[in-house]
């Protein structure tokens, strides 16, 4: 038969949204879990890599900056509570022992004392040069020997040396040297110092050369102390003044010991004066029982200023508390002027205000009268008050006299021991205001030269209440 033709196979056209179905036995090849397994692995590499990146810029930056910080905080302790270590250990183990019972100040005193009669015998600085008083002192649970040497030396004998020798014996016996300072007074040349055994003042020094031709008694320097505010400090503080004669004792109106104040002072013979309560210029300042307003009538005025003298009965002069108000006006002043001249008062102006016209108003109205010329204890500070009773010997050295006013505070009379050692050591006399004011013009003799700048700054001061 004739020869077979070929069909030619009709290529089907795809029908659209139709998959092609895979020929029967055989499986469509797929890329799906290639896909899925090179996923996971990219992201297992991701993962990794932002772990690495962790660990590098915050995890160890991290432990790096807290290790600096560390570091910084031992420095800083290194640097701060090592330092005050230092400073007190040689001192505490070292040189002084720790003030505990164990501690014998009355044996440091003798050894001191004993030492120094030894080098005053090898200096051959005769007994009659040195005038040596002790005395047997407790303080709390301190016993100790109190001593003050007066050294008068003669001109055959170095000040400065001799006293760079005492001071080099008293630390080869574990003395310490406290508050020294230098007195050029006329001819005169002073060098005073204290001495402590640890933490207890022991020892008061005064070593002197030069002629003291014009400070024989009647001619020396005189001082007036006059003490504000008391009446408020207990009795048990009213030993720190036991035997400081001649200070004036202000007291003021309504306090609690006013009246065992009184009592006190007549026993230890000491001048007293009513601390008036006056108005200040600051309103909230204004609180005081008792007080003279500026506002008050006249009959107001003599009745309160009487009423507040009756709690002081024993008063001979007065002067303000507080007060920059009232000093500054006169219609008041001359009111009080005028009572305090018919009980025979005499005035301080404590100038407590730059404006103050009281001295100048008593002055007027015929009142003995004196103004301040330091305020000794502004500041609590032993220093400072020290310093400023410093202020006090060199006006009364200009002057012939001085007035300081200070306040009853334990740690003002504190300072008293130290002071008056110094005060015994310049020749100079504590006496009452009164007398100040009676012998004014004699007493201006004693002064040496007017007064310079910086001691006119200082008197200028102002303590404003």
């Amino acid at each position: 038969m004739g020869k077979e033709v070929k069909k030619k196979k009709r290529k089907k056209t795809p029908v659209k949204g139709k998959k092609k179905k895979p020929a029967a036995g055989k499986r469509k090849k797929t890329t799906k879990g290639k896909k899925a397994r090179f996923s996971l692995k990219k992201f297992l590499l991701w993962a990794a890599f932002s772990l690495i990146l962790a660990i590098v810029f915050i995890l160890i930056p991290e432990k790096t900056d807290r290790a600096l910080l560390d570091d910084r905080i031992t420095l800083d302790k290194k640097a701060t509570e090592p330092k005050t270590e230092i400073k007190v250990k040689p001192v505490v183990e070292k040189k002084e022992p720790a003030p505990d019972d164990n501690f014998d100040y009355f044996k440091r005193s003798l050894m001191i004392n004993g030492n120094l009669r030894k080098y005053f015998h090898t200096k051959k600085i005769s007994r009659t040069m040195v005038d040596e008083i002790f005395e047997e002192k407790t303080k709390g649970k301190k016993r100790f020997l109190y001593t003050t040497f007066n050294i008068q030396l003669t001109d055959n004998f170095d000040l400065n040396t001799i006293s760079k020798e005492i001071i080099k014996t008293i630390k080869d016996n574990d003395g310490r040297i406290k508050d020294t300072y230098t007195y050029h007074i006329g001819k005169r040349e002073i060098i005073t110092f204290y001495v402590s055994a640890f933490d207890q003042i022991t020892h008061f020094f005064s070593i002197e050369k030069g002629l003291a031709e014009a400070l024989h008694d009647g001619k020396s320097p005189v001082i007036a102390i006059l003490i504000d505010d008391c009446g408020y400090l207990p009795p048990k503080y009213f030993s720190l003044l036991e035997g400081y004669e001649n200070i004036d004792l202000a007291i003021l109106p309504h306090t609690p010991y006013a009246s065992q104040m009184i009592a006190f002072a007549q026993k230890n013979n000491n001048e007293v004066m009513l601390h008036l309560p006056m108005e200040p210029k600051n309103s909230s300042q204004a609180t005081d029982k008792g007080m003279i307003f500026a506002d008050f009538k006249e009959d107001k005025i003599r009745k309160l200023f009487q009423e507040n003298l009756n709690f002081v009965p024993v008063a001979v002069g007065f002067n303000n508390h507080k007060g920059s108000k009232v000093t500054s006006d006169k219609r008041v002043l001359k009111v009080l002027m005028d009572v305090a001249k018919k009980k025979d008062l005499f005035f301080v102006d404590s100038r407590t205000t730059s404006t103050s016209v009281g001295y100048e108003t008593a002055v007027e109205a015929g009142i003995p009268s004196i103004k301040r010329d330091v305020f000794l204890d502004n500041s609590s500070s032993e220093a400072y008050i020290i310093g400023q009773f410093h202020n006090l010997f060199k006006i009364a050295y200009i002057k012939g006299y001085s007035v300081g006013i200070c306040h009853m505070r334990r740690s003002t009379l504190e300072t008293f021991s130290k002071v008056f050692d110094e005060i015994k050591a310049l020749n100079i006399r504590v006496v009452p205001v009164s007398y100040i004011i009676e012998n004014r013009e004699k007493l201006r003799n004693n002064g040496r030269r007017d007064i310079p700048d910086n001691l006119k700054k200082m008197l200028a001061n102002i303590e404003e209440d």
